[in-house]
């Protein structure tokens, strides 16, 4: 399963100062905000992919807060980015955003991120999507991609409390009418039908041929919505490489974080080691660690552009396997009891916490958002890493070894 890497590194880009051209009432508590691109250089800074998000940033008091909205347009479909905001009860951002900006005001992003993406070696793979309330937003996004540029079939389960809280109804019922045949759309309203379950959920995967075990799923609402779905993707044994899952952890703002952050600590000997594997992009680099530095400050200072965003815990996007050591997390608010589950690490957020050689794969859990595919690796084993760069050293010093000779 991969959870939520983005067409450029957002890491150390600065921020875009980006006007709004309109603002679309969705729904009373939901607003699309529509952004100018009109210059060129400002389109390409906020180049994105359908499924993609973009950090907004505003003034709060005496410091600044960010948040993480998915774009709900689609490259090539909708002639702007627009990204879709739904009001939280209490909530800084989404209130100030809706409440507040208007068509003309300007807006600081960062640059659009997110592995959330198309697999784009899916072939004819049968499309599953599943939205709750304001997760559809990234959805929509995949969806309107999806029928624009493949003749892969789709199949839609969008749940809501009720009729008048669904985001995008219209324009989805037009694309089911368009795309009949091929895009099938269920709505759910839990007024009527009640909150959906995992034995609702696997009735309706079973509509499906092989029940989904041959589609592509992609999954993002509330917490007790995707866990239904992740339980009734179980059930009818589709496998964990076919199921991608966007869980968005708000940051916590200045004023509001703890003192002491939690910690995830595995096993450990207080020594660290001098280098690590890291495998990302079907490669694998040994890169030197310093005990100050996170597994990610590490790639970065090798030169190693590893996946990542927020650089807190929140995002997800530096999410790798852990295939071999010990590592401790400081803020791992990204990761899900399964993730931890299957070894899954935040590169941010980790540090070695003993000698033991140590690796970690981007590949095995992410979907390369700018490379030239999205097809999932699985792990290297450590002797095959191992026999890798020994193959590689080898190389190296025969090359040497001959210019000498020669």
């Amino acid at each position: 399963m991969a959870t939520e890497t983005k067409s450029a590194e957002q890491a150390g880009r600065a921020p875009l100062r980006v006007k709004v051209a309109r603002v679309v009432e969705e729904t009373a508590d939901a607003r699309s905000f529509v952004l100018d691109v009109s210059d060129d250089t400002l389109r390409s800074e906020l180049t994105y992919r359908a499924g993609q998000y973009v950090t907004v940033e505003i003034p709060w008091e005496s410091f600044h807060i960010h948040r993480c909205y998915s774009f709900s347009s689609a490259p090539g479909v909708d002639a702007q980015p627009q990204f879709t905001v739904k009001r939280v009860a209490e909530g800084r951002m989404s209130n100030a955003l809706i409440d507040r900006v208007a068509a003309g005001d300007t807006l600081t992003l960062h640059p659009p991120a997110g592995r959330f993406t198309l697999d784009r070696d899916a072939g004819m793979r049968p499309l599953s999507l599943f939205a709750g309330g304001s997760g559809v937003t990234p959805i929509f996004s995949l969806l309107k991609a999806a029928l624009r540029e493949t003749r892969r079939p789709v199949r839609m389960l969008y749940a809501n409390r009720d009729a008048a809280s669904t985001i995008f109804a219209a324009q989805l019922d037009a694309l089911a009418q368009e795309h009949a045949g091929r895009f099938s759309l269920r709505h759910h309203h839990d007024d009527a039908g009640g909150f959906l379950t995992a034995e609702t959920l696997a009735d309706w995967l079973r509509g499906a041929p092989e029940s989904g075990r041959g589609s592509d799923h992609y999954v993002c609402g509330p917490t007790p919505f995707m866990d239904a779905v992740e339980a009734a993707l179980q059930s009818v044994s589709v496998d964990d490489g076919r199921v991608r899952v966007e869980r968005f952890v708000s940051p916590a703002d200045p004023d509001r974080r703890d003192t002491e952050p939690a910690q995830t600590p595995t096993s450990g000997t207080g020594e660290v080691p001098e280098d690590f594997l890291v495998t990302l992009g079907s490669s694998i680099r040994r890169v030197p660690y310093s005990r100050s530095l996170t597994l990610l400050g590490a790639c970065k200072a090798a030169g190693v552009k590893a996946p990542s965003s927020c650089e807190d815990g929140f995002c997800g996007s530096c999410m790798c396997q852990l295939v071999e050591g010990d590592v401790a997390m400081l803020n791992p608010l990204a990761l899900t009891d399964s993730d931890v589950a299957r070894g899954r690490v935040l590169a941010c957020q980790a540090r070695p916490t003993s000698a033991k050689f140590l690796h970690v794969d981007f590949d095995a859990v992410s979907f390369r958002a700018g490379g030239d595919g999205d097809a999932m690796t699985p792990p290297l084993s450590a002797s095959r890493a191992a026999l890798v760069v020994s193959l590689c050293v080898g190389a190296a010093l025969l090359v040497r070894w001959l210019h000498a000779v020669i």
